[in-house]
């Protein structure tokens, strides 16, 4: 039994070893990608929503980003504390 388990260990660390190069070596003679002729053009800003916002409705929706979380915050994360060491 020990007989088979060596060669069957043999086997499939020849055989990834084998596999792992042959595909190394179909990579590196792959045709490599073409270059594009012409250079892309740019793309156009994106407009920010809460600034967008803020100028349809005239109030700085922005300033809502930043508020201050709600107490029930502690609560949850405390849930998460073992108390242990």
């Amino acid at each position: 039994m020990k007989n088979i388990k060596t060669h069957l260990h043999w086997f499939i660390g020849l055989s990834s070893l084998v596999s792992f190069l042959f595909g190394w070596m179909i990579l590196a003679h792959s045709p490599k990608p073409a270059q594009p002729l012409a250079p892309l053009p740019a793309l156009a800003p994106i407009q920010d929503p809460a600034l967008q916002a803020s100028a349809d409705t005239g109030s700085p929706s922005w300033l809502q980003i930043f508020s201050p979380r709600p107490q029930r915050r502690r609560a949850y994360y405390s849930a998460f504390v073992t108390r242990g060491s």
